[in-house]
């Protein structure tokens, strides 16, 4: 048994350790791949290495070699200065199978994450990322390609929202997410999430869930100025002093910070609602523009089930509206209509 220790007390920079590391039992392809993806990148911090060689003198080719490192206070940050990791530690451990990445911890965006990660030898077979936060749960198999990772069976959860989903990281100049799968909302636990931002979204009082399918193609941390589009549907949405939707199917898209609401129809108190228009998150105030329309609800079954003072209000409601001005600000709004009552008591 011979075993080999090595303690290097600062490090300036991963590649030139990893090139050690891998050209010890990397296929050069891999190797190639990975260095691709690193030389981009420095680290910094303070480094312990051990390598363990096994076998039998007699015949160096049954010889089986392990690799250990162990990183501790470094950081990470590329050169463009877009990436930046700090308080980095993590073990690897290579061997046959691959490079073991465990242990990790870092602060990434003034947030503290933790991760483990598989990096197989077979250039053909799948490696494993989980990835966790406060606010963050991800967990996804992935292939590295020539260009682009490719990402399997993830399923991730942020605050009110949960996503199994696949596709592609592009690893270009500026780094490009192309996935698409299927999500659950929460609305009440988003709502919960954002309100600290802009207290007035607390006013909608949102409740209930949403679920359907997805798509995205854009910057990760960037979703306003990403390509986005939406179709779920929902058994039960409440809003505004429980005003109640059922039987719910929305389908949406956003493209460069623009909402697009393509359309929004909904039961209501034994009618239908509905909606379509465009919301422009790239201005302050949020503008907005849309039509709706109310058919055939029933003023007395609303009227019994949410805090009005009329408790005799009745009739048949029907309306045909546009609506404009900043979702933000209330007294921005502005429109027109046709309003219709049919057998009604109204006051």
């Amino acid at each position: 048994l011979k075993e080999i220790y090595i303690k290097q007390k600062k490090l300036s920079e991963l590649p030139p350790v990893l090139s050690y590391l891998f050209d010890h039992y990397w296929e050069q392809k891999n190797y190639t791949l990975v260095q691709n993806i690193l030389k981009d990148f420095d680290i910094t911090g303070n480094c312990q290495a051990l390598t363990l060689i096994r076998g039998s003198l007699k015949n160096t080719a049954d010889f089986s070699t392990e690799y250990k490192m162990a990183l501790r206070g470094g950081a990470l940050s590329s050169r463009d200065g877009k990436v930046a990791l700090s308080g980095l530690s993590c073990d690897l451990f290579s061997g046959k199978e691959g490079l073991r990445v465990s242990g990790a911890r870092f602060v990434f965006d003034k947030k503290n994450y933790t991760a483990s990660l598989f990096l197989p030898k077979d250039p053909t077979s799948a490696g494993t990322l989980d990835l966790a936060s406060r606010d963050l749960s991800l967990e996804t198999a992935y292939r590295i390609r020539e260009d682009r990772i490719q990402i399997e069976n993830a399923r991730a959860k942020l605050p009110g929202i949960t996503a199994q989903f696949g596709g592609f990281f592009h690893r270009t100049q500026k780094p490009l997410l192309e996935i698409s799968g299927n999500t659950s909302l929460d609305l009440a636990q988003i709502l919960k999430t954002h309100a600290s931002k802009n207290t007035r979204l607390s006013d909608l009082g949102l409740i209930g869930s949403l679920s359907g399918a997805f798509t995205f193609k854009g910057a990760w941390n960037e979703w306003t100025r990403s390509q986005i589009s939406f179709n779920a549907k929902s058994g039960a949405v409440k809003f505004i002093k429980n005003f109640r939707l059922e039987d719910l199917s929305l389908g949406a898209q956003m493209d460069n910070g623009i909402l697009d609401i393509l359309h929004l129809s909904a039961g209501a108190y034994d009618g239908r609602v509905g909606l379509k228009g465009w919301f422009d998150f790239n201005v302050p105030g949020i503008p907005f523009d849309t039509n709706f329309y109310v058919s055939g609800l029933d003023l007395r079954r609303l009227a019994s089930e949410l805090p009005l003072e009329n408790k005799k209000l009745a009739g048949n409601l029907m309306l045909q509206s546009s609506l404009r001005g900043r979702l933000l600000d209330p007294g921005s709004f502005t429109g027109h209509g046709a309003l219709s009552v049919k057998n009604g008591y109204l006051w």
